[in-house]
């Protein structure tokens, strides 16, 4: 039964993830793509002081399953449980994750499009230098806007919770890989990148430079890029002049705990709503 999936996810992944999360934090240690601008210990004390309010926003939420209960939607009734009658809990499975991935793309395209959204969802894009701790750079504003948008979403398709457990290690996991500071060769991004988001990939879209807006918004799965036509390649000489950070919001002093949490109230529209 896929279901057990569920139950693993759920009682494991805290486990999974901070196994992953160490492999990559000693993957970019030994063998670094870039050199940072910043001292990790300054970096880290903000990206994991976010995080940990975003985990316990998510633990205590559990979005979808609140969704679920206040809108009284039922299970048998819904896209999921006709799918469930006909493919089994496999084909829920299969589908669910491609739905979540793709509601994840589409929701990060409109962030970048909303200056609501944007104000929020620009911490993640704040960090000036970019690794494996980026993964947790986020505002609990945008974590509480998109999960409240996607639990809603989810809670009427009838979307089981133990898909989105699966997908959340999945997700975390791919997060991890895509935002850490490791070297792949050229040739292995190319390959992975035509089904998965990869770091070189996901540079692009922590881009500090215009030209590089409105590309690269996978989450896990590179194909909604592909598909949507968002997908952008850079030459050698490109990826290696990257800069990250939020335009007027590149400069060192920028990065200390404060900005990380006063930034979108300061943000103004000058600044691109796409990056």
């Amino acid at each position: 039964m896929a279901s057990w999936l569920g139950d693993w996810a759920t009682y494991f992944s805290s486990w999974c993830q901070t196994v992953i999360f160490l492999v990559f934090a000693l993957w970019e240690t030994a063998a670094p793509e870039r050199a940072g601008r910043l001292a990790l210990a300054r970096r880290w004390a903000v990206n994991f002081a976010l995080g940990g309010v975003v985990l316990a926003i998510l633990s205590t939420a559990r979005p979808t399953t609140l969704a679920a209960k206040l809108l009284g939607v039922s299970a048998g009734a819904s896209l999921f449980g006709a799918v469930e009658r006909l493919a089994g809990e496999w084909g829920v499975l299969v589908l669910g994750l491609l739905l979540i991935d793709f509601a994840s793309y589409a929701l990060h395209r409109l962030q970048h499009r909303v200056f609501f959204l944007w104000r929020f969802h620009a911490v993640h894009h704040s960090d000036i230098d970019m690794d494996v701790t980026t993964t947790l750079r986020h505002h609990p504003g945008e974590t509480l806007a998109s999960a409240c948008m996607l639990g809603t979403a989810f809670a009427f398709t009838g979307l089981p919770v133990w898909v989105t457990a699966v997908y959340g290690v999945l997700s975390i996991g791919g997060d991890l890989f895509n935002h850490a500071n490791i070297r792949i060769p050229r040739g292995v991004d190319a390959a992975l990148r035509v089904a998965l988001v990869t770091p070189r990939m996901h540079r692009v879209h922590h881009s500090a430079c215009p030209e590089h807006f409105e590309a690269n918004f996978g989450n896990l799965l590179s194909i909604w890029d592909h598909l949507c036509r968002t997908h952008r390649a850079l030459s050698p000489q490109e990826d290696a002049a990257i800069a990250f950070g939020v335009p007027e919001f590149t400069a060192p002093r920028y990065a200390g705990m404060t900005w990380g949490w006063i930034l979108p109230f300061v943000l103004r529209r000058a600044v691109p709503l796409t990056q």
